[in-house]
């Protein structure tokens, strides 16, 4: 079902009480709302004081005036004043109190062990505080303002700012503290009766009410379903739901990206939480003019057209480093810390932790390959990610440097994801595509639980599977008729994507390096190729060596394989070469009998020296009917 926009009268001011607290996630429009609302109630003829808790606030910025921390009548409205409450300038007032009586009347040490005892962040904490619940009980401002509108920092510092009152009288009461406390408390008893009236104001529904404010986005409005529960359970029942800046479906007709906008922004407000659904709801929409200044503030809530003047601004040319030249510098250096910082909603989660890139290996020397990791968070928002990728070295002595990039797009996720994800490459790392990979549980073959091909780039993913012991079957003739056909055993972890070796699949040798082989032979058989003496694989009297598709294999051919390029991960014997069976068919095999295996003794082990993992002195990749992928072919 579509989500209509509004244009009044709005849920959250009718008959708005004393105080309102506007609180949501970071870049949802608290600031904007909460200044829209006070000048609406202060051009009704209703003196109202704007507040801001937030250490960042822009409230200034807003109107145009510097606030600061005392009272400041704002000029272009008449009733309206505001106040930024500064946690440094509470501090040291609230210091000057405690301290300035005893100044010239104690020894100089003792003045000065009592202001190392204010010095802390306890004495910060209770300051602004001490000023916020003042707000809530001070009569003179109760006698001069019909309306205290409080304009917050984000969801987390806002729910700690109302714990605090009943926090504290817990605190009082119940005679606790350290020595950090010691110098705070001594102002702090003082307010007791403060306090407990602040808390009455706050959880009376008559004198307060929560605004919650959030963006028509998954993210913003899961935020604000668990503020109102965290807020109801500490008993402020009086709470509304202003939805902002929702995009009008008018300008989704006139661009692509504005219509993928709104079809996003429906389907967040069609899922909805259900906590949410029985909350009083405003939606505003998206406006095509900044906030900033009264007209255009005038103009959020208001069902008339408004005419904001627009200047033409050019951004300067930044000589700051990018964010990829800083990237590149902890690279080089191998250490260093790079903070991200800026105003709500602009994105610093996203690039913090939305989406990372590990490099494997780190470094490259010429002419080797690599592999990017890309890993999105549990908090990364959905969409489409352009990330680039740039590598610097020299080259006959010139440095050169080249870059490519690509689009990642991260989708929607409900909670953990249980799954495995690979890739399938050839032995010099380029990625196959086109591998099918089907999923099955043990013993139930054609049991499908998922099944999926790989992308360009060979990568694969299967989501939504159950933890456990599985199969995977992979038919990588698709990609190309050379290729195998095998099974593999993997372990899925519950609640994790599990991330799965890289698969090193290899053509057929040529037909000059296959052996005849005779199925059932009576006389026994040894299979050996001249380029590696000393390999030889016996089959025993009478072995036969039937494919899945009943077939018997009639050749074989023996193959090394590097130590890092192998199908699988290599056994623990400290081997230093590897080899692998072909049978020049897609699939492998299994043999009737063992296949006894003598491979030349390359560690220079003496005779009957056996080393962990059964004592080979080399590594023979046994048939991938064994459940070892890329095996014997």
């Amino acid at each position: 079902m579509m989500a209509s926009l509004q244009k009044g009268p709005w849920q959250f001011l009718d008959h708005p009480p004393a105080f309102l607290f506007f609180t949501g996630k970071g870049g949802v429009g608290k600031t904007s709302l909460a200044c829209a609302t006070a000048i609406r109630l202060a051009e009704q003829g209703q003196p109202t004081l704007l507040v801001s808790t937030d250490p960042a606030s822009n409230v200034g910025q807003v109107f145009g005036v510097t606030i600061g921390h005392q009272v400041t009548p704002i000029a272009a409205v008449a009733g309206l004043s505001a106040l930024e409450i500064d946690p440094q300038a509470a501090a040291r007032a609230y210091r000057d109190r405690i301290v300035g009586p005893v100044r010239g009347v104690l020894p100089d040490d003792v003045v000065k062990g009592i202001e190392e005892q204010l010095s802390g962040a306890c004495t910060t904490e209770i300051a602004a505080f001490d000023e916020f619940t003042a707000l809530l009980t001070d009569p003179a401002l109760i006698e001069n303002y019909n309306h205290i509108v409080f304009d917050t920092a984000p969801t987390g510092h806002t729910i700690r700012l109302l714990q605090l009152p009943g926090a504290w009288i817990g605190f009082l009461e119940a005679g606790k503290g350290d020595a950090s406390c010691l110098g705070p408390l001594a102002g702090l008893n003082k307010q007791h009766g403060q306090y407990q009236a602040a808390v009455a104001a706050l959880a009376d529904p008559e004198q307060t009410r929560l605004i919650l404010v959030a963006r028509a986005q998954a993210s913003s409005l899961r935020e604000v379903a668990r503020t109102r529960e965290e807020l109801a359970t500490l008993g402020f029942t009086q709470q509304s739901l202003v939805i902002n800046g929702i995009l009008p479906e008018a300008e989704a007709a006139h661009d692509a990206i504005a219509a993928a906008l709104w079809k996003r922004e429906q389907a967040a407000l069609a899922a909805m939480p259900e906590t949410l659904q029985t909350l009083p709801t405003d939606r505003v929409a998206l406006k095509p003019f900044n906030l900033v200044g009264v007209d255009a503030l005038r103009g959020l809530l208001s069902d008339e057209a408004v005419v904001v003047e627009a200047t033409e601004a050019r951004a300067p040319a930044s000589s700051l480093p990018s964010l990829a030249d800083l990237i590149d510098g902890l690279a080089d250096d191998g250490h260093g810390l790079i903070m991200l910082m800026g105003k709500g909603g602009v994105g610093k989660t996203t690039l913090a932790a939305g989406v990372t890139l590990d490099f494997l290996p780190p470094a490259l020397t010429v002419g080797r390959k690599g592999t990017v990791l890309v890993t999105a968070a549990n908090n990364a928002p959905p969409g489409l990610y352009t990330i680039e990728v740039r590598g610097t070295g020299y080259t006959s002595g010139i440095l050169q440097t080249r870059s490519t990039a690509f689009m990642l797009e991260v989708r929607p996720g409900g909670g953990t994801v249980t799954g495995v994800t690979g890739r399938f490459v050839t032995p010099e790392g380029a990625g196959i595509p086109g591998v099918i990979i089907r999923a099955e549980p043990v013993g139930a073959y054609g049991a499908s639980l998922g099944q999926t091909v790989t992308d360009a780039a060979g990568d694969f993913l299967l989501r939504d599977l159950p933890a456990g012991v599985l199969v995977l079957r992979i038919d990588s003739t698709p990609a190309d008729p050379g290729y195998p056909i095998f099974p593999v055993s993997v372990t899925v972890a519950d609640g994790v994507m599990s991330r799965l070796n890289d698969w090193v699949l290899r053509h057929q040798p040529p037909d000059e390096r296959f052996s005849p082989i005779v199925p059932g032979s009576p006389q026994g058989q040894v299979i050996t190729d001249p380029r590696y003496p000393g390999v030889e694989i016996h089959l025993l009297a009478g072995t036969r060596i039937i494919g899945w598709d009943g077939v018997a294999k009639t050749r074989m051919a023996i193959e090394r394989i590097e130590p890092d390029r192998l199908p699988v991960d290599p056994p623990l014997i400290g081997a230093k070469s590897y080899y692998q069976l072909f049978f020049g068919t897609p699939m492998g095999g299994v043999p009737s009998n063992p296949i006894l295996v003598t491979l030349p003794n390359e560690l220079g082990l003496d005779p009957g020296e056996q080393r962990a993992g059964g004592g080979a002195v080399g590594g023979f990749l046994p048939d991938c009917g064994a459940g070892h992928p890329g095996g014997s072919r």
